[in-house]
């Protein structure tokens, strides 16, 4: 049994800015590498997707990356 105490968003929040991508993942904080080129051209292309049926047709907004977003109290992605 863990008596470690999941993190949160505040705790997220206090990280300091290192240029690092920080996520917590179940209450834990994970430090991931940068996207690979594959990753960001399959990204690109997605988003351009997403902007044209989305986005251009009054649905919502599409926002590219780094954005805060927080899925519950215990997973925060930047």
């Amino acid at each position: 049994m863990s008596t470690k105490t999941a993190l949160t968003y505040a705790d997220y929040a206090a990280i300091p800015a290192d240029g690092l991508r920080h996520e917590i993942i179940d209450g834990e904080h994970i430090v991931n590498p940068a996207p690979n080129l594959y990753h960001q051209h399959v990204s690109r292309h997605l988003q351009h997707q997403l902007l044209m049926e989305i986005e251009l047709k009054g649905f919502g907004i599409v926002v590219n990356s780094p954005v805060d977003l927080q899925l519950g109290p215990h997973e925060s992605r930047f």
